[in-house]
């Protein structure tokens, strides 16, 4: 019986060895997931106050600090103001990595690097869209083993200007 019971154990020990690696490995990569998730809520959430922000101080004059944003003023792409205050909220990531874009009207654009904006209004004025876009290189932590570079991460909010 001792034999028998020495083999098993054996066993057991050879499919634990072979099963942990893989469990493992399971189990960052539903932590990579969650942390992916969770920079990608905190870019959507930088994006959308970016957007509020350009939305509410888009048109108003230069006397009224922080001053206004948008194109025919001190900040036409949004870097002065609009982009820091975007920034400013990416909490637990660094903000130094994170790229924000503006762009100002109708069928405006921001290029993939998310900095360089191509606007479409002439002028700041009321009911013209302002987009905010938010860039990432998110690096996962089973990036290491499967050999995978960063992940980009994008998130884009766009808003009406109001006043």
């Amino acid at each position: 019986m001792t034999r028998r019971s020495r083999r098993h154990r054996g066993q057991a020990l050879a499919e634990f060895a072979l099963v942990v690696p893989l469990f493992l490995i399971l189990v960052l990569g539903i932590v990579d997931f969650a942390r992916g998730i969770f920079v990608y809520s905190v870019l959507s959430n930088a994006a959308r106050e970016g957007a509020r922000y350009a939305m509410v101080h888009g048109t108003l004059s230069v006397d009224n600090p922080p001053g206004p944003s948008g194109p025919g003023t001190p900040d036409p792409d949004g870097f002065v103001y609009v982009a820091p205050k975007a920034r400013e909220l990416t909490f637990t990531i660094d903000k130094s990595a994170v790229s924000v874009g503006t762009c100002w009207g109708f069928g405006c654009s921001i290029a993939a690097d998310c900095v360089t904006p191509t606007d479409t209004a002439n002028a700041p004025v009321p009911d013209i869209p302002v987009m905010v876009r938010a860039c990432y290189d998110f690096q996962p932590i089973t990036a290491s083993f499967l050999g995978v570079g960063p992940i980009r991460l994008t998130a884009q909010a766009t808003s009406t200007i109001t006043h």
